[in-house]
């Protein structure tokens, strides 16, 4: 249970990443959607912005990015979710820091 909550910590760390970018790629750009919205992790606008950093992330970052929203999406007041999220735990930090690498390098 405490790695499953780390990944979703991990995830979320992750778009607060997305916050740094200011570049003008899209990827880049949906930092600044994430920067102005407010919402709840696990809320429908959370998974709808995910789903948005999936789509416009770099076929070097989308496996990545995909882990962050499954991680990202997981509903932590039911159990069997919590359950599932251990199998994602192990690639989630891995994936954080990629994104972040990609952000670094790649957006303002």
């Amino acid at each position: 249970m405490r790695r499953a909550g780390m990944a979703a910590a991990a995830a979320i760390m992750a778009v607060a990443t997305l916050t740094a970018c200011g570049g003008g790629d899209d990827f880049c750009d949906v930092g600044k959607d994430v920067n102005t919205a407010d919402f709840e992790p696990g809320s429908d606008e959370a998974k709808d912005l995910m789903d948005e950093a999936v789509d416009k992330a770099p076929d070097e970052i989308k496996d990545d990015m995909e882990t962050l929203r499954d991680v990202a999406g997981i509903d932590t007041s039911d159990p069997e979710a919590m359950e599932d999220a251990q199998d994602l735990a192990a690639d989630a930090g891995p994936a954080a820091e990629n994104v972040g690498n990609y952000v670094d390098e790649n957006c303002d």
